[in-house]
């Protein structure tokens, strides 16, 4: 039971430590955006990270870029709340390395994998006035 745990700690360390870096850069078109990372942990589908904030950029919105990083399980991201209207849902793939961008507008939007049942939230927040 011990080894069985010490293995899941270490691979979910290595499944942190080798994710997409996630962080908010300022794209050519004026929008910020980030990365999502859709991968698998011994079976179990996650988004890393499952929550991002972000500022919108001068254009108003944030692009997302969803990055598969599961060569032997499927993903799909499926838009459930967010202002109207929302993204097109984004199908089955099962590519590692395969990356998907969506521009969003200021807003709170959830969604979830249909395969796995992870869920993530995007917070796009409106630049601020000064």
């Amino acid at each position: 039971m011990q080894l069985r745990l010490m293995t899941l700690v270490v691979t979910t360390l290595a499944l942190v430590a080798c994710s997409t870096s996630v962080g908010t850069t300022d794209t050519p078109t004026g929008g910020n955006s980030t990365s999502i990372e859709l991968g698998d942990n011994m079976g179990q589908g996650y988004f890393y990270p499952s929550l991002d904030s972000l500022t919108a950029g001068s254009n108003g919105t944030v692009v997302v870029t969803f990055v598969w990083a599961s060569p032997q399980e499927c993903h799909n991201v499926w838009w459930d709340t967010g202002p109207a209207p929302l993204p097109d849902s984004l199908s089955k793939y099962c590519s590692n390395g395969l990356q998907r961008d969506v521009a969003l507008p200021v807003g709170t939007y959830t969604f979830h994998c249909t395969i796995h049942m992870d869920q993530g939230t995007i917070v796009v927040k409106p630049q601020s006035s000064m």
